[in-house]
């Protein structure tokens, strides 16, 4: 799953986003930079959820919800919920080939 949101008005940033599904590896980098990771091959969470501040005279608060099937979450699609200080901006599919989608 790979995905780039822009966070902020004044003060622009891009928040990407990739997960590795096959290996559980994530990483959320913004402007580039590493911002927060992740590396789990089995859980029992179906739910994981990451909060990374993003700005620095324009602070935002990212956080993005990442949820998975019960029975054999790691080999169906996932899905991830980005909100913006609270507000949802996006909702993304990602399948198991690799492919991400915008709903």
């Amino acid at each position: 799953m790979d995905f780039t949101v822009p966070v902020g008005a004044a003060e622009k940033h891009d928040l990407h986003m990739h997960f590795n599904q096959w290996f559980g590896q994530v990483r959320i980098s913004v402007d580039g930079e590493k911002a927060a990771g992740d590396w789990r091959m089995f859980t029992f969470r179906t739910t994981r959820r990451y909060e990374v501040p993003v700005g620095h005279d324009e602070r935002h608060e990212v956080v993005i919800e990442r949820k998975r099937k019960g029975v054999f979450g790691g080999f169906r699609s996932q899905t991830c919920q980005v909100r913006v200080d609270g507000r949802p901006v996006g909702t993304f599919v990602g399948s198991v080939i690799g492919r991400t989608s915008q709903i």
